[in-house]
């Protein structure tokens, strides 16, 4: 996997922590739905970033 991949699955794998961490312990608090937005905005983000590195591949160049 190159970069952009490695980048993209750090993004959703950071985002799905967030989200998890902030259901159960942000629940009651102001900080709540800002945190909610910005995992979901980088769970999905990162999302995209993975299968741009598959479309930059060329077949028979792997090493």
């Amino acid at each position: 996997m190159g970069k952009t991949g490695y980048i993209g699955a750090v993004i959703v794998v950071a985002a799905c922590i967030m989200i998890l961490s902030e259901v159960v312990f942000l629940r009651d608090t102001a900080y709540y739905q800002p945190i909610r937005w910005t995992g979901i905005i980088l769970f999905f983000a990162g999302i995209v970033m993975v299968p741009e590195y598959k479309a930059k591949r060329k077949p028979g160049k792997e090493k």
